[in-house]
């Protein structure tokens, strides 16, 4: 247990070191079984990775696969026995959008994905409550596996 919790705290300092302009908090609901085939941590991954084109492409159109330009993200799996797979993030809101925008955004790009449940939650971050919340030890079996590195994006 030590070990864990010298990493989650190198993860809260790293999430802190971050120079965040306009943070969220979001939630992401998966559904839990799609083409007779049960949801994993790949496919929770995959699933991600596709959520994240969709919405860079949303919001910077070209320029997201032409010069790589990305919205900062910070994703945390959660799952269990007992729980359902789902994503809690830290995602940075580009100034050219306002929340409702980007509410939409995430919505329509989220729903674009075939393991996308329907319900999302969004909600501007004001301290550090969010960053303790996602890094905390529950609901991650593995918890060095809960932090998505592939689908993290910093600027």
């Amino acid at each position: 247990m030590g070990s864990f919790k010298q990493f989650r705290r190198e993860l809260i300092k790293y999430i802190r070191e971050i120079e965040w302009i306009n943070p969220f908090a979001l939630t992401l609901t998966l559904k839990q079984r799609q083409f007779n085939r049960s949801l994993d941590l790949i496919q929770v991954s995959v699933t991600l990775r596709h959520f994240l084109n969709r919405l860079n492409r949303a919001i910077f159109g070209n320029a997201s696969k032409r010069y790589k330009k990305s919205i900062q993200f910070i994703p945390v799996i959660e799952y269990g026995p007992d729980t359902r797979y789902h994503i809690h993030a830290i995602i940075d809101c580009p100034t050219k959008l306002n929340e409702s925008n980007l509410q939409t955004k995430i919505q329509s790009a989220w729903n674009d994905t075939d393991y996308g449940y329907n319900h999302i939650h969004l909600q501007p971050i004001h301290n550090d409550g969010w960053t303790n919340y996602i890094t905390k030890f529950s609901t991650k079996p593995d918890y060095a596996l809960s932090i998505d590195w592939e689908n993290v994006r910093r600027q």
